[in-house]
């Protein structure tokens, strides 16, 4: 398993997927800071390529086939940061769990508990935030309630600044400005006016052999990056005993499911399935954000992809076993087939070997009826 540091030397740019139509629309949006593993996979393929000298795209797809990436995440000072759990909410300077809950009222809402907050004080959700290395490995094992969070967790606002850009485009022939042809763009610089305020990007991947230092380009424009040895950062295991029944699912890179929200190994018509082999579990329910539309352009038949829904990094599913003989043993066994191995959640081959997935076992806190 090999495990670099990407850092950009400029801006960055990650266009989203809605149509850009030049004299139309003049402003492009980016899905920074929403990592889509996608990006990396081409980067880090673009960068072995050129090391090696492949030209085309076919050499390129063979000398890369088994390549996967394991793990992604945001390094602040090349210090891991997580995307806010979307179960955790703000009470003032606080940081609150939200609590599972048996809804009281008869409706359509499709699963058997909610995510309730029992605290008192206006709610606000936490976007731009980020658990601290140390903050999510407590999390996973159940801690839900993080005091002072202005000042513990990670505000990106210090890490990062939006530079606006205005570009043109010219006619080859004449080599002058084209009608219609203006556009605006949010450029995002990994680093804030403080010191000790950079941002990189953390990839863990396997079957793949790139050199240290290399440079490589990323994003949109082909803005160059650095990608250097970095060090593997494990996620502890949660701690678990024989009468935890329930559990919870961190989404840490986005996810793509083709059924939507519901996970592909789940029956939408009961919310049970199999999560890994010998494993069977019940969906209870879910907080999740905004989907991401992912699209892309296929070098190897010259064509756009397909555009996809995916579920953003922050989310979490709530589980519950069906099988509680031996349950300690049993979360050892997905805590380490997914916090250790860091296999995917997508069942798509494609999506998962991409780094698309990836997903982190933690305890359910507040798992009592109210």
């Amino acid at each position: 398993m090999s495990v670099f540091n990407i850092n950009p030397l400029d801006t960055v740019f990650f266009r989203d997927a809605k149509p850009f139509s030049m004299g139309e629309e003049t402003w492009a949006n980016s899905l920074f800071p929403n990592l889509l593993p996608s990006v990396f996979y081409g980067s880090l393929r673009t960068a072995f390529a050129i090391e090696n000298g492949l030209k085309t795209s076919t050499d390129i797809e063979r000398e890369t086939a088994d390549f996967e990436i394991k793990d992604l995440r945001l390094l602040f000072n090349n210090i891991p940061a997580f995307a806010m759990p979307l179960d955790l909410v703000c009470i003032g300077d606080d940081i609150v769990g939200l609590t599972l809950t048996t809804p009281q009222a008869i409706s359509s809402y499709p699963f058997s508990k909610v995510l309730k907050c029992e605290e008192e004080g206006d709610v606000e959700d936490l976007e731009g935030y980020y658990l601290r290395y140390d903050q999510f490995q407590e999390y996973l094992n159940g801690i839900s309630s993080f005091s002072d969070y202005k000042e513990e967790c990670y505000d990106l606002r210090n890490y990062t600044a939006i530079e606006p850009k205005v570009g043109i485009a010219r006619s080859k022939e004449t080599r002058t400005t084209r009608i219609g042809a203006l556009y605006r763009v949010g450029m995002s610089r990994l680093e804030g006016k403080g010191n000790n305020t950079k941002t990189s990007f953390y990839v863990q991947f396997k079957n793949l052999a790139i050199a240290d230092k290399t440079i490589t380009t990323i994003g949109g424009e082909g803005k160059k990056a650095i990608i250097q040895q970095g060090n593997e950062l494990p996620i502890a295991l949660p701690t678990f005993d024989n009468t935890d029944t329930q559990f919870k699912l961190y989404i840490a890179t986005p996810t793509i499911f083709t059924q939507g929200a519901i996970p592909d190994f789940i029956n939408p018509n009961n919310l049970t399935g199999e999560i890994i082999e010998g494993i069977n579990v019940k969906l209870l329910t879910c907080a999740i954000g905004k989907f991401l539309s992912i699209g892309g352009f296929d070098l190897a038949q010259q064509q756009p992809k397909p555009m996809q829904k995916a579920i953003p990094a922050g989310s979490v599913y709530y589980f519950e076993l069906l099988d509680t003989t031996n349950t300690e043993a049993t979360f050892t066994q997905l805590a380490e087939h997914f916090n250790v191995y860091r296999n995917s959640i997508c069942q798509e081959k494609t999506f998962a070997k991409q780094g698309y997935g990836i997903c982190y076992v933690g305890k359910t806190p507040n798992i009592n009826e109210k």
